[in-house]
């Protein structure tokens, strides 16, 4: 069964005014009427690993990595307080009723880990985009679309160490807590790398998650801690930009810095060619 096949059961599931049904996704949470969150219980508790280096503004990991490549996952089909179901893998070569193929910058793909076997799903567990204010985000955002599982995202090339992306968890309402987000990070041998904790303040409200890491991570996992649900923005994502060969030091390295390095670099290479030319 396709997904597009699938839809319409959401679209019946969407029509239900019960504030009773089960909630276990972005349609059925819909469908009970958005129940506020409750039973939130103890956030968790922030923990930015041992072994990768974490940033807690855009702004320094932009200015330590250097990485400019970006998705806002604002260029598909889900207009402002839509939802719609995604197939998985959601990449650039998607072509379905979130996305058509361009839409998407290519260099990675997202699916969905089914918790709690840990396996990936299919059209049977898709993914999910909710429009611009849908739980009163400002921009659209994606994930998997039950609660339960985990986001899974995937670089295409083989060295990027350095990720970053907006996190959202807690918008599922019910019984669901507004907990917080645990990023898991694994090497291209399915080596934990290291393990990040978030905590998370309301539903539409978003933590930043930034890091560098010291080898490059093959998978990432999100998963909305308590099956409170997670979705992400503003993914960014490549390898620590090299100056002059030599790499910009984690952490150590403003904007300022860096520009000067570039500067020198860019010096350097035009002095070469001048000295070139006159002899």
């Amino acid at each position: 069964m396709t997904l597009r096949r699938l839809l319409p059961v959401a679209a019946l599931a969407l029509m239900a005014t019960s504030a009773s049904a089960q909630v276990v996704d972005y349609p059925s949470w819909v469908a009970a009427g958005r129940p506020d969150a409750t039973g939130a219980g103890t956030p968790v508790a922030s923990s930015r690993g041992t072994v990768v280096t974490t940033f807690t503004t855009r702004a320094d990991w932009l200015a330590a990595s250097g990485v400019l490549i970006l998705e806002n996952f604002d260029g598909g089909l889900t207009g402002p307080n839509g939802l719609n179901a995604c197939e998985s893998p959601m990449s650039s070569l998607s072509n379905d009723d979130c996305f058509e193929p361009g839409d998407l910058i290519p260099g990675f793909q997202i699916t969905n880990g089914v918790a709690p076997t840990g396996g990936e799903g299919g059209p049977a567990t898709p993914l999910v985009v909710l429009g611009d204010g849908f739980i009163g985000q400002p921009t659209a955002v994606v994930g998997a679309i039950t609660f339960a599982d985990y986001t899974i995202v995937r670089p295409s090339e083989a060295n990027v160490n350095a990720m970053a992306f907006n996190a959202y968890s807690g918008s599922g309402g019910g019984t669901r807590g507004v907990t917080g987000v645990s990023v898991r990070l694994y090497d291209a041998a399915n080596a934990l790398i290291d393990t990040l904790n978030y905590s998370t303040t309301a539903g539409n409200v978003a933590v930043f998650v930034g890091f560098i890491s010291p080898v490059p991570v093959a998978r990432m996992e999100v998963e909305g801690i308590g099956g409170s649900g997670e979705l992400i923005d503003s993914l960014a994502f490549g390898a620590q930009v090299q100056v002059a060969n030599v790499a910009v030091p984690v952490g150590g390295m403003g904007f300022n810095s860096m520009l000067i390095g570039l500067l020198l670099a860019l010096g350097l290479v035009v002095i070469g060619r001048q000295s070139i030319s006159s002899r």
